[in-house]
């Protein structure tokens, strides 16, 4: 399951980057390589050592639940502040609900 929750976190940080790269006011400057720099930035978090003890101790599930959540909050913000009608509303809904899991997924 850790292994599950850090692959989802990997792909929304892929996401994230995706998006934020294309964001008009960062297009022009970043569009060509934002595939790559989100690619390689994603296998990076994905595969670095540093990420061990989060996946392989079930105790740190908490932690990398926070960090999903947190990182799928970050990708409908975006999503919500490039939308426009209806969808807004569901992004931004969302983004609160992940918000949310993302405090309560971890004690204090």
């Amino acid at each position: 399951m850790n292994f599950l929750i850090h692959i989802a976190s990997g792909i929304f940080l892929y996401a994230f980057l995706l998006l934020t790269f294309n964001l008009p006011s960062l297009k022009e400057k970043y569009g060509s390589i934002s595939y790559k720099v989100a690619l390689f930035t994603s296998l990076i978090f994905i595969a670095h050592p540093i990420q061990t003890q989060s996946v392989t101790y079930i105790v740190q599930r908490m932690a990398s639940m926070a960090g999903m959540f947190y990182l799928l909050s970050l990708v409908l913000y975006v999503k919500g502040r490039l939308s426009t009608g209806w969808p807004r509303v569901f992004y931004f809904g969302g983004m609160v609900l992940s918000y949310l899991l993302g405090v309560f997924s971890k004690r204090t």
